[in-house]
């Protein structure tokens, strides 16, 4: 047998005995791993990923995004445009090691908007990963005992989103008339880049309402959007180009 089929064979094996492990840590408590590799894990898995969905022409027509801070993991649904959100929910989560498997496991979430915001539910399911700078691998449907996300096996591939918040000036100001104008200045040696296509603002409320509203360039050289939110409280932000790459997110309190 040679040594793919041998490791396959060993990975195969794990997942048949790997036992539910459930979460005893508090929400408030961040979970901390003893192991070396775990926490190597866990700072790598910090930031912002993102996730899309193409028709068979290759045009974006659903994307995910999900943002990893310490142990909790708030995931965001949207269409390319961001006018519907399917899901925004945090999630508490640790991480787990078997052999060479690396077991992702979600124990509680927290619903953020829509009709059940401020709910919170125990989830109780794991999928298999593999991390690194640059790359996110969530493989569900892989255990013959465990609960996960999805019958059938798969593969689904994150990319982590470029950090551009100490290179691209955004910011969020609500006006008097109630309104959030929302600005944005480009490095000028990425201007070309970025601009080659038209930029669309998106506003996210706490009510789970995205709106979005494309970007004008003022004379002063910044992109500026206009756009009257629907709530109060948190809100994300994100500026995309009009086919629906991110340039950059974030997070605003809008009073």
């Amino acid at each position: 047998m040679n040594r793919t089929l041998t490791n396959l064979a060993i990975v195969l094996a794990l997942l048949v005995v790997l036992p539910s492990f459930a979460q005893d840590a508090t929400v408030n408590e961040p979970w901390i791993p003893d192991d070396p590799d775990l926490r190597n894990d866990l700072a790598m898995m910090q930031g912002r990923w993102e996730r899309v969905t193409r028709d068979e022409n290759g045009k974006v027509v659903y994307r995910q995004e999900k943002l990893i801070k310490d142990d909790l993991e708030i995931l965001t649904n949207m269409s390319v445009n961001g006018r519907y959100i399917s899901t925004h929910r945090q999630t508490k989560f640790h991480l787990e090691k078997h052999g060479p498997v690396r077991v992702f496991y979600c124990g509680e979430a927290t619903m953020l908007s829509g009709k059940w915001q401020g709910r919170t539910y125990p989830m109780d399911f794991s999928f298999l990963y593999r991390v690194d700078e640059e790359v996110f691998l969530d493989a569900p449907g892989m255990f013959e005992s465990r609960r996960t996300y999805q019958r059938d096996p798969s593969i689904y591939i994150w990319k982590r989103i470029k950090d551009r918040s100490k290179t691209h000036i955004v910011s969020v100001v609500k006006q008097d008339d109630g309104s959030v104008r929302i600005e944005l200045v480009i490095p000028e040696a990425e201007v070309n880049d970025e601009t080659a296509e038209k930029l669309v603002a998106i506003l996210i409320g706490a009510d789970g309402k995205a709106i979005a509203q494309p970007l004008t360039m003022k004379p002063t050289g910044q992109y500026e959007a206009v756009i009257k939110p629907t709530s109060t409280g948190q809100h994300s932000y994100y500026i995309r180009t009009e086919s629906g790459d991110l340039i950059v997110g974030g997070e605003a309190e809008i009073d």
